[in-house]
């Protein structure tokens, strides 16, 4: 029986045993992550961040729809063709207020805001789907590119921020994305 981790080594967030996004073992010791990001920075160099755990390892993982969730999101389309960049007809240009966050924190544990900032910027650059979560609905909607591009180039130094964004509207299977167009810091 190994001794488990309750918090995310690298990035230091509460990670709930059995709703964890990926888990290592090092020294007879199993580490919960919030993320694969941070899990694969942790590969990197174990020792730098083991530090002491406590309780028992889950048996298994528990996706279930949770996982599908996931999965549908970090293979969202970016709905263009390559150099296209008018909107179609069928397509809507809207403008949304609320707050950018990375869409598995926010999915499994609801975080967001300036103290989950440091886990947030992990993830992105980790390539974890990024998403504008609207001011009075709760909604998200999943950054997509019009051009087969990274959605994501542009949105760091709005990470966790109240922004203004305007962009063409995707919509498919239940699933929202927002093709950027301009950010606005409010």
């Amino acid at each position: 029986m190994s001794e488990i981790s309750a918090k995310d080594p690298v990035c230091g967030m509460s990670v709930e045993p059995g709703h964890e996004a990926a888990r290592a073992d090092h020294a007879g010791k199993t580490y919960l992550f919030c993320s694969p990001g941070c899990r694969d920075t942790f590969a990197k160099d174990p020792a730098k961040f083991a530090k002491g755990g406590a309780g028992e390892a889950p048996k298994k993982k528990r996706w279930g729809l949770f996982g599908i969730a996931v999965l549908a999101l970090a293979g969202a389309g970016t709905g263009r063709a390559q150099g296209e960049a008018e909107p179609t007809p069928a397509e809507k240009v809207i403008t949304i207020q609320g707050e950018i966050v990375d869409t598995t924190c926010y999915l499994r544990h609801e975080k967001k805001g300036t103290e989950h900032a440091k886990c947030a910027l992990m993830c992105l650059r980790a390539g974890i789907p990024m998403g504008l979560l609207e001011d009075g609905t709760g909604k998200v909607y999943v950054f997509v590119s019009e051009s087969h591009g990274n959605p994501h180039k542009d949105i760091e130094k709005y990470l966790l921020k109240k922004v203004k964004v305007t962009g063409a509207l995707y919509e498919r299977g239940g699933l929202s994305g927002i093709a950027a167009r301009a950010i606005t810091e409010l």
